[in-house]
């Protein structure tokens, strides 16, 4: 009578443990970091995905997708990225998208775990396009990553179509580096600045456009 009646007990417990294993995208082991969601991208621009590891795991490789119709499909933008890899230049697709997303997925031996960002793809850019989802004020975002070793991802946001130039000073005020010098429709960017020469230190990057001027500090560590 005490095994027929242990046994089943034993059965559901097990049963509850195994529904309780964790599936692809239920924990946030990972995490996007760029694009940070809710941006306006121009078609044809070109953009750096960021993301990061936020739990280790047995890790095989990445995988990156991008979904046009709000994650009920997915394409391929580029699989089995090494670990080590943390960024990917990506070239926005053509066309107006309302509900875009880009997934990074954490290929581990055993199991996977994703994050997901929403964004949105204007063709055109036009002051007559305004009640589009366009920015209304420009920006300079933070860099990502800060501090950093080789490279940094800076994004920034155009309000009104302008000249933008963003220049990198180093602690005494003298500009070592131009990372922006053009024309630029209202929409939402990201330029890659690469302190190759430079030694450890820290800098200021500054952004401007019109009347608009920001400045974000960095910090380079070899």
């Amino acid at each position: 009578m005490r095994l027929s009646t242990i046994n089943p007990l034993r059965s559901l417990l097990a049963a509850l443990l195994l529904s309780a294993t964790p599936v692809a995208g239920s924990y946030a082991h990972c995490s996007l970091v760029y694009p940070t969601g809710g941006e306006t991208f121009l078609s044809g621009s070109t953009i750096s995905l960021a993301w990061q590891i936020d739990i280790p795991h047995n890790q095989l490789n990445w995988d990156l997708y991008f979904s046009a119709d709000g994650g009920a499909s997915w394409e391929v933008i580029a699989e089995d990225l090494p670990v080590t890899q943390l960024l990917y230049r990506w070239k926005v697709p053509a066309g107006d998208v309302a509900d875009a997303r880009i997934r990074i997925v954490q290929d581990n031996e055993t199991v996977d775990y994703e994050s997901i960002k929403t964004f949105s793809i204007q063709a055109t850019a036009t002051a007559s396009e305004s009640d589009r989802g366009l920015p209304t004020r420009s920006a300079l975002h933070p860099a990502f990553p800060n501090p950093m070793q080789s490279e940094t991802t800076i994004g920034f946001t155009v309000a009104t179509a302008g000249r933008v130039s963003m220049d990198v000073f180093d602690a005494l005020g003298k500009r070592v580096e131009t990372v922006v010098d053009a024309w630029h429709a209202p929409g939402t960017y990201a330029a890659e600045w690469r302190p190759d020469a430079l030694p450890s230190g820290v800098y200021l990057v500054r952004m401007k456009v019109g009347d608009f001027v920001e400045s974000r500090r960095l910090v380079v560590l070899r």
